[in-house]
């Protein structure tokens, strides 16, 4: 049985991952991908990840528990978390894995765009009327918010021609690109 955890809990994972990497972890990225891992969780298992309403709140969506609890935090890298780590399953650390791969090497900034651009955060934004985001349609955007993640990183890259450039917050993956890159090359040789 899978243990219920709250978006207090996501967060206390992110941030705990956060720290352990030495990767500043905004209250907006934070909001983010707490709303986002909901929206990957969902599409995923078909199934909420926290029982808590995703709201549009002016920077995109956030859940009310974390938007309070590290609201003084402001745009001060958060250091610690709120919440004692519980125990996730295998399906939630799955995705929870998957959510801070794709979205942490991403900027507060780019977050907000790719959660305004994508999803439904634009159709229940109202200025000082913050309205849940219903779950189902948080869930169906999910491959939208993929895909904003990739084109926002991709962007990321110096396309200079000739110099072999490492994508912003990517450089602990170097070993890997390399590898990737010359599986690539043989590709493009062979073909």
């Amino acid at each position: 049985m899978k243990s219920q955890i709250s978006s207090l809990d996501v967060a206390a994972w992110f941030i705990t991952v956060a720290e352990q990497e030495g990767t500043p972890l905004s209250r907006m990225a934070l909001q983010k991908m707490v709303a986002l891992s909901q929206s990957l969780y969902g599409y995923e298992y078909n199934e909420k990840l926290y029982d808590e309403d995703v709201m549009a709140f002016p920077y995109g969506p956030v859940t009310k528990k974390v938007r309070e609890a590290y609201g003084d935090t402001h745009k001060d890298p958060i250091l610690i978390s709120r919440t004692q780590l519980k125990p996730l399953s295998d399906d939630q650390l799955t995705a929870l894995s998957k959510v801070w791969g794709e979205f942490a090497p991403l900027s507060p900034h780019d977050l907000v765009e790719a959660t305004h651009e994508m999803g439904p955060w634009s159709k229940y934004y109202r200025e000082h009327d913050y309205q849940a985001i219903p779950w189902d349609e948080l869930v169906e955007s999910w491959p939208d918010y993929e895909k904003a993640a990739e084109t926002i990183s991709h962007s990321m890259v110096d396309h200079t021609p000739g110099d072999y450039c490492i994508p912003k917050g990517h450089d602990r993956n170097y070993d890997d690109m390399l590898s990737a890159a010359g599986r690539n090359a043989r590709v493009l040789t062979l073909n």
